[in-house]
């Protein structure tokens, strides 16, 4: 499975797998918003609202740090398909 495709993906799982996918997601990268000084406002779907209250660049870092998150998890769940 294309984990970077989520919307495709998801029309094919279960409502278990959706939620325990959905799930791992924002488990794995939340934590990169709270290393960035970043308050998780809300979760939406597979989206986080998140506040930077020290200015943007902390919000970018979190960005690309939950990319990075995203391309390691992929890399994992593709050496154990």
């Amino acid at each position: 499975m294309d984990n970077l495709n989520y919307y495709s993906n998801s029309e094919t799982m279960t409502p278990k797998e959706n939620f325990d996918f959905v799930n791992a997601y924002l488990k794995g990268v939340s934590p990169e918003i709270r290393n960035q000084n970043g308050f998780i406002v809300k979760f939406i779907g597979d989206g986080i609202m998140a506040v930077f209250p020290d200015g943007t660049d902390e919000a970018v870092a979190a960005g690309i740090a939950k990319q990075i998150r995203v391309e390691e998890y992929n890399r994992e769940a593709l050496l154990h398909e």
